[in-house]
This record gives structure tokens, sequence and C-alpha cells, in this order.
């Protein structure tokens, strides 16, 4: 998901408002199959996948299900990483600028990126438009390398906006790295504006030695390895906390990813 610094596998995620965590680890040391599947809460707020990638040995699986107890439309709208509406290959269904359907009670449906044999990815993001509230779903990403053991992993729908601060652990000592991929899903309305985030880091003994404030233009997303972006961070560990920079709460999802060298 972050180029071609890391051979990525994941084997936790866990989400928190708006923030997908991830964890990887090289394959070869894996002696099996892993797939995580994260729990999902039903809610009128959960609209966004913040992360869609496909190339480089990865794909997206989307589940798309409804919860409600009566029939009901559903349709997911696709973005470049620029907040653009945009096409995306999927599997069996062609170059689509988005899925809409109806859905019964229980009942859902799947669907899924080409297979890419690019070496680079190529990503994207998504709004479910309508449906909101009974229809709840998840991306799973899928990493699969000829002699190396696929893996994959869920995220649920999330809600983009941030009110309250969001912790997540961080590691780039002993060649681990973190990366984040931020997203601001303010692009809906013609006023939609650049967001900021406050992000601090806090060392294992509860001191925060670094913070810095990040603005990501309407529609946009922003990836980066944090020890390159931030060399205050590198040969650190500890606790992330991204939080609103301004007064009112902010559209913004992200991913956080953890890295083991290849």
């Amino acid at each position: 998901m972050m180029k071609k610094f890391f051979s990525p596998l994941i084997v936790v995620a866990i989400c928190f408002l708006s923030v997908a965590i991830f964890s990887a680890q090289n394959a070869q040391a894996q002696k099996e199959s892993v797939t995580k599947r994260e729990a999902l809460y039903p809610s009128l707020l959960n609209e966004v996948i913040p992360h869609i990638t496909k190339g480089g040995n990865w794909t997206s699986k989307f589940v798309l299900f409804n919860v409600g107890t009566a029939s009901k439309p559903y349709k997911m709208v696709f973005y470049n990483s620029s907040g653009q509406p945009t096409s995306i290959p999927l599997k069996d269904r062609g170059s689509v600028a988005e899925v809409f359907g109806f859905l019964q009670p229980g009942a859902s449906v799947w669907f899924e990126t080409q297979q890419d044999s690019s070496p680079t990815e190529t990503q994207y993001w998504s709004r479910l438009t309508e449906g909101t509230g009974a229809i709840q779903g998840y991306v799973i990403f899928s990493w699969s390398v000829p002699g190396n053991t696929p893996m994959e992993v869920t995220v649920p729908l999330t809600n983009d906006f941030m009110l309250y601060p969001a912790y997540v652990p961080f590691n780039n000592t002993g060649g681990y790295k973190t990366a984040l991929a931020l997203t601001n899903t303010y692009n809906q309305f013609s006023f939609g504006s650049a967001q900021k985030v406050t992000i601090e880091a806090i060392d294992t003994n509860g001191n925060m030695f670094f913070s810095t404030e990040l603005s990501v233009d309407a529609g946009h997303k922003t990836a980066f390895l944090l020890p390159d972006r931030y060399p205050a961070l590198q040969n650190q560990r500890g606790t992330l906390r991204i939080k609103r920079a301004d007064a009112i709460g902010v559209y913004v999802s992200f991913i956080a990813l953890q890295f083991h060298p290849s």
C-alpha cells in the first residue's frame, strides 16, 4: 500500500471512528493463510472507505449488506486520490464509476477490483451515497505474491467526521516503519475545503515529543512513511494522537500501517 518499500502482510485491523490500523509482517515468515475479520457496528455515519488500492500485488474486495428490515437501495461512488469522481476496474463488471442496486434484508453483494499486474499501486477512496444506516459494509485488502502466503485484512465502512482525538501506535525501530494514509472526504459539496489535523507523537513514557499540523486538500489523499516525512520520529515508537487542528471537527479519514522490511 506504500509503493514498494516493504513486503507487507496484514495480521491485525482495528477500527475506531474513522481510523483503520494495520500491522504487517513479511510473508515468508507465515506458515498458513491468515484472514482477519473486524467487527462492524451498524451506524448511520458509516459511509466511507478511505483507502482502496489495486496493483503492486494488491486487490480490494467489497461486501455490502442490508442490516435493516426492508429492501433498501445502495450506491457506492468511487473517487481518485485527487477527489474527482472516477471509474475503477471491477472483476466481471468492467470499469465503473459507481455500483448500485437493491438489497433485501440480510442480503449482501460482493465485488472486487480486477487483478492488476502493474508493479505500482493505484489508489482510490469511496463513499456510500445511498442506503446509509441500513446498508453496511467492508473492504477487504488482499495481498498475494507467488511463492508467498496470501493474506487479507477486513476493514468496515467508517464515518468521516473527526470530532475527538484518535490514538494509534507507531513503531519505527528495529527495521519497522509506520505509514499514514489520510483522506479529506470533504468533496461532496461545492464548498469543500482543505482540512487540517494535528499529529502528535507520545513516547512510551507518556511524554509528547513531537507535534505538527497537516493540511489535506478537499477530496485528496496523502500517504507517507512517518520517519521519512518527520525525521524526529526515526528510531522511535509510541503512540500517535491525531486530532482536529481547528475549533470544529474535520472531515478526515485515515489508515495507519506498520511494515516489517523485506
